[in-house]
């Protein structure tokens, strides 16, 4: 079923098109049928919550052993890994954009300076990531002061997009989810009617409703089980926000390393609108019943890496931009206590690789240290659709240039193409 709904989406897209554009079909004449291509372009803005809270968790004698027993080590890196991922599923070329708002003020060129005083504390300025090179300032980004949690950096994302041309927005928030209370919002965190010094999950989620409702998506993203609060020796615990996916309203926890890397995949193939190619690969072969616009190949685990896609003849299918290896960060903060020192999440690794046009065949996937039982892939694939038109009688209708429609009942009889063989697609098993 999976495996459907893209073409799923390409057919009920283009009917749309059938509906609005059919009064226009006897101005068409009797050329070659004409496609109408919709280009998608992505902005994406991610709001970094590089909070206090967001590296509490951690302490200077973890072993590497101890890491996967807890709950949510190192939110932090988690969050730096993720929005690694996102940018390097962008085509920069075809005009994506991804820009992040740190919460609080971030050096980009892997410096590492002292903590920076309460009282010289900045709001975090917008980083663009314009091309896959760019992706190097996420892994270098460093907290030079991590306060508060504050919804200012959601509300500057939010205008950022309003004002963005884009086809496709997206608004991601990468968080504990313990905001600081925002303007007239409650502070009640809905916990036995316990009052603390952060805004409830209601007012929470009412606010990113308002965001949702200004002309884009929001993916709210948490990372790690939400803070607890104690009071009278009773602990307390915010609850996740409800998501409501038909208002623009996204919402998904990772608690540990591996929901991290599944809610990736699953957050990216939303966005992009992508579906996973299950089936086609055995061993190093990988076999394309249709052609594809676009083919997005991710690995993950220590050292996984994606090495080439050759056709039949050898040739190699080029990336549409360079790519790397992405991995955990170690670039964190200076505190915010002088004997304190983050952990990172080593266990994250990640190589993601697209090839452009893939024309139907086989081919070779190369991968190093890598299962290929794991390798996930995604396509895009390179259809049309062809519009027939008959009358009443069942002969088919072939519309003159400066004709008029004769007044009668028609029937329009459509059919998916392969749009580089011409093969009829329709009844294909994607």
């Amino acid at each position: 079923m999976g495996n459907k709904k893209c073409l799923v989406r390409v057919v009920t897209a283009l009917m749309a098109l059938i509906t609005v554009f059919g009064g226009l079909l006897p101005a068409i004449g009797s050329k070659a049928a004409e496609v109408i291509k919709v280009e998608k372009t992505y902005d994406i803005a991610v709001v970094y919550d590089n909070s206090g809270s967001m590296y509490l968790e951690a302490k200077e004698d973890y072993t590497e052993e101890e890491i996967a027993s807890i709950a949510c080590p190192a939110r932090w890196c988690k969050a730096k890994f993720a929005m690694e991922i996102f940018a390097s599923m962008l085509d920069y070329a075809g005009g994506d954009k991804l820009t992040i708002f740190p919460m609080w003020e971030v050096v980009t060129d892997g410096s590492t300076p002292a903590q920076t005083p309460i009282e010289d504390a900045q709001y975090g300025d917008a980083i663009e990531i314009r091309s896959k090179d760019d992706i190097d300032l996420i892994t270098n980004m460093y907290t030079t002061f991590a306060g508060d949690t504050p919804f200012n950096a959601v509300i500057n994302a939010s205008n950022y997009l309003k004002t963005s041309t884009a086809t496709e927005k997206w608004l991601i928030v990468l968080t504990d989810g313990a905001f600081s209370p925002y303007g007239n919002s409650e502070t009640d965190a809905e916990a036995g009617g316990v009052f603390i010094n952060c805004m409830s999950t209601e007012a929470t989620r009412t606010l990113l409703l308002e965001q949702a409702k200004l002309g884009f998506n929001v993916q709210y993203f948490l990372m790690g089980e939400l803070p607890h609060y104690k009071k009278d020796d009773i602990d307390y615990q915010i609850p996740v926000v409800e998501a409501s996916p038909s208002n623009g309203l996204y919402v998904e926890q990772a608690i540990t390393s591996e929901e991290l890397q599944t809610k990736l995949i699953d957050i990216c193939n939303m966005i992009f609108q992508r579906d996973e190619l299950v089936n086609r690969l055995e061993g190093d072969q990988l076999k394309l019943d249709i052609s594809m616009k676009k083919l997005v190949v991710f690995v993950q685990g220590e050292g996984a890496k994606i090495v080439s896609l050759k056709d039949e003849s050898g040739e190699r299918v080029e990336p549409t931009e360079p790519s790397k290896q992405r991995k955990y960060s170690t670039f964190h903060t200076a505190g915010p206590w002088d004997d304190y020192i983050p952990l990172y999440d080593k266990t994250l690794y990640g190589h993601v690789v697209t090839f452009g046009a893939c024309p139907k065949g086989n081919y070779t996937l190369d991968l190093d240290g890598v299962d290929p039982d794991k390798v996930k892939i995604f396509y895009e694939p390179d259809v049309d659709m062809v519009v027939t038109v008959y009358d009443s009688e069942g002969n088919e209708v072939v519309f003159e240039e400066g004709t008029a429609v004769i007044e009668g009942e028609y029937t329009v009889k459509a059919k998916l193409i392969d749009a580089v063989t011409g093969d009829d697609i329709t009844n294909s098993d994607l």
